[in-house]
């Protein structure tokens, strides 16, 4: 589990909003610094230990292509600390008749994403964690995600969407199945 010394995130904040030419003491930030400790402790997880067993895992004989879309993740960009926010799909081809449950694929997501990231290595952990976990013949992740840090400065664009995609196994080899696999994963 990660550790949080919330004394020191309230003196960090504190500290940031008198950088900024606020009094940190006004009335108005009274309960500002504790807040934000406390939401940092509840978001940030320890990301690289998803609560997954045996369980898990089904032994099903199924010889198509698993698919989940639009799985809704939020995560904090670690160039500039703001939020960003999007959603995942993935599609894996099982082998050996091994399948997971899709709240597992959910969770993952979700347990990668609750860090400070970027976006293009979370696409690549999640397939990563996929592939080591079930051992599918393929795995295909497509992210699509909204920045605030290219919404809030800069260009100020607010409507762009970064999308990282990566495939492994028989999608690199298959060009046509990874292309109707593709087609599965489109909204």
């Amino acid at each position: 589990m990660r550790n949080i010394d919330k004394a020191k995130v309230c003196q960090a904040v504190a500290l940031l909003l008198e950088g900024l030419g606020e009094d940190a003491n006004a009335e108005r930030f009274r309960k500002t610094a504790e807040r934000v400790a406390n939401f940092y402790g509840e978001f940030l997880t320890d990301n690289k230990v998803c609560a997954f067993n045996q369980s898990a895992l089904m032994a099903e004989h199924f010889t198509g292509i698993v698919s989940i879309k639009a799985i809704n993740f939020f995560s904090i960009c670690e160039h500039h600390l703001l939020p960003f926010f999007g959603a995942a799909s993935i599609a894996y081809l099982p082998k050996a008749n091994k399948i997971i449950g899709i709240s597992k694929l959910a969770e993952i997501i979700k347990s990668l994403a609750a860090d400070f990231q970027i976006q293009e290595r979370l696409t690549q952990e999640i397939s990563d964690l996929i592939n080591k976990l079930i051992d599918p013949q393929g795995v295909i992740v497509k992210i699509e995600a909204y920045h605030l840090c290219l919404s809030m400065q800069g260009v100020k664009e607010t409507q762009a969407k970064l999308q990282t995609c990566i495939k492994s196994g028989i999608f690199l080899q298959d060009q046509i199945l990874a292309a109707q696999t593709l087609e599965l994963l489109k909204d």
